[in-house]
């Protein structure tokens, strides 16, 4: 509809998932990075950061500071990284990004309070990420119009 995307209509948006983007290294080079803790290299060479600091991808999205190692692809209940004939390349593949608005529409700010790893669950091939965010809103009137199904108009979390 003419470029208009949906999520820009609010004040805050917080996306995540397996957005599977991937390390660009070769799997020695990326175990020699964890082993040494080098993971600014590893994030410089990171698919999502990069294509967003190209304006190609989360136009506007922030993500907090991955200051924990790759989160995939481990090998189930284990704390090693993929030792099958693939031996994939360690990646953050799992992410949580936000973003707020704060003007006209009205006034939102997320901060990231905690952003990591939950190393005691192993029953996938990834490590689940958890973040914690603090989401203020400033009240405001609101004129958009009554969701029927909802039944009120006062505040709509989405």
């Amino acid at each position: 509809d003419g470029g208009h995307r949906p999520l820009d209509k609010h004040e805050a948006v917080v996306w995540v998932g397996d957005l599977n983007y991937r390390v660009e290294s070769n799997r020695k080079a990326a175990d020699m990075l964890i082993r040494e803790n080098m993971l600014e290299v590893m994030q410089a060479n990171d698919q999502l950061r990069r294509e967003m600091s190209k304006g190609r991808v989360f136009g506007g999205y922030e993500e907090p500071p991955l200051d924990f190692p790759p989160t995939y692809k481990y090998d189930k209940g284990l704390d090693t990284y993929d030792s099958s004939a693939k031996q994939r390349v360690p990646s953050w593949t799992d992410r949580v990004l936000f973003k707020y608005v704060v003007g006209e529409r009205g006034d939102a700010v997320v901060s990231a309070e905690e952003y990591g790893t939950v190393d005691d669950v192993k029953t996938s091939d990834h490590r689940p990420v958890a973040a914690r965010l603090t989401v203020l809103l400033t009240p405001r009137t609101c004129n958009l119009p009554m969701y029927t199904d909802l039944g009120s108009r006062a505040c709509i979390v989405q």
